[in-house]
């Protein structure tokens, strides 16, 4: 009997030993520069493009290690946007992690399941923008939007969109990244370029694209021969990167803005519009610290002064006109 409970103990202590907190750290760039919303940068062609929403999905997450087969990690769907770096994947039996696994979009069983059967605040529920094409296309894979100056005078000016829809897209990916110790913790540091999505584009010619079409086949088809996802990065850039102060607002929908936002070493924020005159317009508390925020009322004519505050006392100020 004592024989058997001293068994007991090893194995819940072994058990517990190996639990490890794993996030999934995926820092995004252009060709090398940090990526940021409403930064300039050059496409194949040599033309000025910004960029205002980049948003994806990854599915069927599993992390690799060298004393053990893949092991799926509890939070294995997850929507990712190129303006906020965290994704914690739950707590696993694996220590020394060599690499992860995933799918870029939604499995075939999940792509076209009743999206209101989904729990508010679940990746694959409803999201604003929305990523959900309807429950016979399934939801966007991927979305790249943005603008290319199509003029020469520098400023971007001309929409470009891609919205990857169709289960023919669904990719695998899998990354070489060695798991680094953060306290308790595991991390995976992963690279994510952009501009290897848009590979060798005049994106003066891109136009709007919004389902299957070839163009968006050629987006996603450039995820693994160029390297979109890349391992081993190094932690000082995750440190950088997190303490970047970011609000952008997406104005391609007068009646419906959207900001883009993210308050370096903070926990949560609180977002506060008011008007020129002062007047508080909306006033939400206890938001993430970085995410996509959509401003869920008309709003009349006019200039409002938009503020990010983090409960680090940051605070990042931008100016929203509505035509």
């Amino acid at each position: 009997m004592k024989k058997s409970i001293l068994s007991l103990l090893i194995c819940v202590s072994l058990s517990s030993i190996a639990q490890t907190d794993v996030n999934l750290n995926l820092i995004h760039e252009f060709d090398g520069s940090p990526f940021a919303y409403g930064q300039y940068y050059v496409d194949a062609a040599g033309n000025n493009i910004e960029f205002n929403r980049v948003q994806y999905y990854l599915s069927n997450i599993a992390v690799e290690s060298s004393v053990s087969s893949q092991v799926t990690v509890p939070d294995d769907t997850q929507i990712i946007s190129a303006n906020i770096i965290n994704y914690p994947l739950g707590s696993v039996n694996a220590t020394n992690i060599t690499g992860v696994n995933f799918n870029v979009g939604v499995p075939n069983a999940l792509n076209h399941a009743d999206i209101t059967l989904q729990p508010t605040g679940h990746p694959l529920s409803y999201q604003s923008p929305s990523m959900h094409w309807g429950w016979a296309s399934g939801y966007r894979f991927l979305v790249i939007e943005g603008k290319v100056d199509d003029n020469g005078d520098g400023t971007p000016n001309k929409l470009f969109q891609f919205h990857v829809v169709g289960d023919q897209f669904f990719t695998a990916v899998g990354v070489t990244s060695a798991g680094v110790v953060n306290g308790a913790d595991l991390d995976i540091n992963i690279t994510v370029n952009v501009a290897d999505w848009i590979k060798n584009m005049n994106m003066i010619n891109a136009g709007i694209n919004h389902g299957s079409q070839a163009i968006n086949g050629q987006v996603m088809d450039n995820t693994n021969p160029e390297t979109v996802f890349e391992g081993n990065v190094a932690t000082e850039i995750i440190t950088e990167s997190k303490s970047v102060n970011q609000l952008i607002v997406d104005y391609e929908y007068s009646y419906a803005p959207t900001l883009f936002y993210s308050i370096g070493g903070a926990t949560n924020a609180s977002i506060l519009i008011t008007d020129l005159n002062g007047r508080i317009i909306s006033n939400e508390v206890a938001l993430p610290a970085a995410g996509n925020y959509f401003i869920n009322k008309e709003l009349s004519k006019g200039l409002y002064v938009v503020r990010i505050i983090g409960d680090n006392d940051h605070i990042e100020t931008t100016k929203m006109f509505i035509k």
